[in-house]
């Protein structure tokens, strides 16, 4: 034993273990003492003791385990020599230290964080056309970075010279229990909605704290409606000032019907042919150029509630900021009330779209899709019919079935489609799979057309229109199938027209009929409710990017974004910022393009992503 113990000592000092390991906990350290400057940043009244050692504890266990992460590289790298080690260690240490500090310079104008996208759009030729860097600027850079590299030179020579490898090993167990101590308390204040907390975690760069809703769920916990503080303090400023409404003669009520996955272009005479004969027939607009704010549930929702891009979601759910559309509703006397086929709290809509609306439920009943679609069709109706008529509604209809394409058994199908569910496992890209998959859709396209026709008609609601109702019909995002140039299937993949163009209709507006040709977006849905519906006098700006979906002006410039990536739509051109920093260029219908986004796009998109930060 006491010769592998040997063998294993000597090993340990040929690779020089130790220095390497205090040479990462000095950096470790640093880093820590850096990111105390963002803890000025939070914008807490008041903190209670909990939530400052909930802080200090994030500190260690986040970025010491990026110090960890710099020890395990560097060490590999000092298998290949010592010279190899010494460059290394020296420039990669001094680049993570520049870019922590650029990071706290532009979080303290912005209010976000640096990240790879981000590198690599401040790389793009647009940056260099749109950013001067004056002479003072780069000889201060200059300084800046000689400063870290002599100085982690110093750090080199002294952990080579000097020797505390207990006091090491001893500071990477507690950053190990530090690190699953946050991420425990992290996933259970973020279930409970625990804004101190919440908010604290938003301030590190390159957070992924854990969460664990469905987990708990499971374990028969409920998740927190809204978010929950002894102390006062927010992420996020929206809206910007405080809205306020003109008395409107006559308050119509609002149906706002959105279907999961439906494409734009389906809504047509052929595919959904009683709405959109409804729409020929009664007082509506079309708008047949019309984008999601994202290629999925979580940020397409959202954009379209909010009126401002899905990249603010985490914010706003760690602040426990309301939708402003939905607040004004219930502001304006209006009983609103939600009925959603999928839970509300995955991806947490209850706490962020609809946090100050109470007693909604999170769950509707049913072992399928196809079953909560009707139980919410059902719960919508027993609502119509027993109302209280002294005041208007806002009624919002979120319909999943036609997500996995549902078709009730028995149902007439028309474009003779013989699925009946969808393995993806089992995709491929052959031109009969993706007819196959197309019209399998276009049958359960089909079929919600008949499903929303049949409560129409059993609520009446053809004749509701006539009189006192607005009835909104759209989508989140669409659904590819291997239709662009990357071949991808499903949503969340890229931002061409086949996952983000959905339909929208508006019945029973005050507004001429009219069938809408020019580009419109998510976020220019609330602005039309708030000024049509609510009558709200602000600047549209403090609530809302979006334009009046009746100006026909210019929108150059659109954003949609995902999980992780963000694009800007400039036109018929896609620029996305990918997960993994590089800029990927393709037409709205998904070929591959050899073009840069243009300056004042990148300008725009900046100016939007601090606009309602705090």
């Amino acid at each position: 034993m006491k010769k592998i113990w040997d063998k294993i000592k000597i090993f340990l000092n040929k690779y020089k273990f130790t220095s390497t390991m205090q040479f990462a906990f000095i950096n470790g350290i640093i880093w820590m003492l850096m990111s105390c400057v963002y803890l000025h940043f939070i914008n807490l009244n008041n903190s209670t003791l909990g939530g400052i050692c909930y802080s200090i504890i994030f500190a260690i266990g986040h970025l010491g385990a990026f110090s960890f992460g710099l020890w395990m590289i560097l060490q590999l790298v000092r298998f290949g020599g010592e010279k190899a080690f010494k460059i290394s260690a020296i420039s990669l240490s001094s680049l993570l230290i520049f870019l922590l500090f650029a990071d706290i310079v532009v979080y303290a104008q912005y209010r976000f964080h640096i990240n790879i996208p981000m590198i690599g759009l401040f790389c793009s030729p647009a940056a260099f056309e749109l950013v001067s860097f004056p002479l003072t600027m780069i000889l201060s850079l200059i300084l800046i970075v000689g400063a870290i590299v002599v100085g982690e030179w110093g750090i080199q020579k002294i952990t080579d010279k000097f020797k505390f490898p207990k006091i090491c090993i001893v500071w990477f167990l507690i950053i190990g229990m530090a690190f699953l101590t946050f991420n425990a308390v992290h996933a259970w204040c973020a279930f409970h909605g625990y804004r101190e907390y919440l908010i604290r975690t938003d301030a590190l760069p390159l957070k992924y704290a854990m969460t664990a809703t469905r987990k708990l769920m499971r374990m028969g916990y409920t998740p927190a409606q809204k978010v929950q503080s002894s102390v006062s303090g927010e992420i996020m400023k929206y809206p910007l000032n405080k809205l306020n409404f003109k008395k409107t003669e006559k308050q119509k009520n609002v149906l706002f019907i959105l279907v999961d996955s439906m494409r734009g272009d389906m809504f047509n005479s052929e595919v959904m042919p009683r709405l959109y004969q409804m729409s020929e027939d009664l007082p509506s607009a079309k708008f047949m150029q019309h984008f999601s704010g994202g290629n999925c549930t979580k940020t397409g929702v959202f954009s379209l509630f909010y009126g401002i891009p899905g990249f603010y979601f985490d914010q706003a759910l760690r602040s426990g900021s309301g939708a402003a559309m939905i607040d004004s509703f219930a502001a304006n006397n209006y009983e609103v009330k939600i009925f959603s086929s999928g839970t509300l709290a995955s991806p947490p809509f209850n706490r962020t779209i609809f946090v100050n609306i109470p007693d909604i439920e999170q769950h509707t009943k049913g072992r399928t899709k196809l079953d909560r679609d009707k139980s919410c069709f059902e719960n919508l109706s027993n609502f119509l019919k027993n109302r209280d008529k002294s005041k208007p509604y806002f009624a919002f209809l979120f319909l999943d079935g036609l997500h996995g394409n549902s078709i009730e058994e028995g149902f007439q199908r028309k474009f003779g489609s013989t699925m009946n569910k969808v393995n993806y496992l089992n995709i491929t890209n052959d031109d009969k799979t993706k007819k196959d998959m197309l019209n399998f859709t276009r049958d359960a396209t089909y079929y919600m057309d008949y499903a929303i026709n049949k409560f129409f008609e059993e609520n009446n609601i053809r004749q509701a229109i006539g009189e006192d109702t607005i009835v909104i019909i759209t989508a989140d995002h669409g659904n590819e199938y291997g239709e662009s140039q990357m071949q991808n299937w499903g949503h969340n993949s890229n931002f061409a027209r086949y996952q983000t163009h959905v339909p929208l209709v508006i019945f029973g507006l005050n507004r001429e009929s009219a069938t809408v040709n020019y580009r419109t977006s998510a976020m220019d849905v609330s602005t039309t409710i708030m000024q049509d519906i609510l009558g709200c006098t602000n600047e549209t700006s403090d609530y809302s990017i979006g334009k009046n979906l009746f100006d026909s002006s210019d929108r150059p410039y659109i954003i949609s974004s995902s999980y992780l990536e963000t694009a800007l739509i400039c036109r018929d051109k896609v620029f996305v910022m990918t997960v993994y920093g590089i800029m990927q260029q393709y037409d709205l219908n998904g070929n591959f393009i050899e073009e840069s986004m243009p300056p004042e796009g990148m300008k725009y998109l900046l100016k939007i992503m601090a606009q309602y930060a705090k």
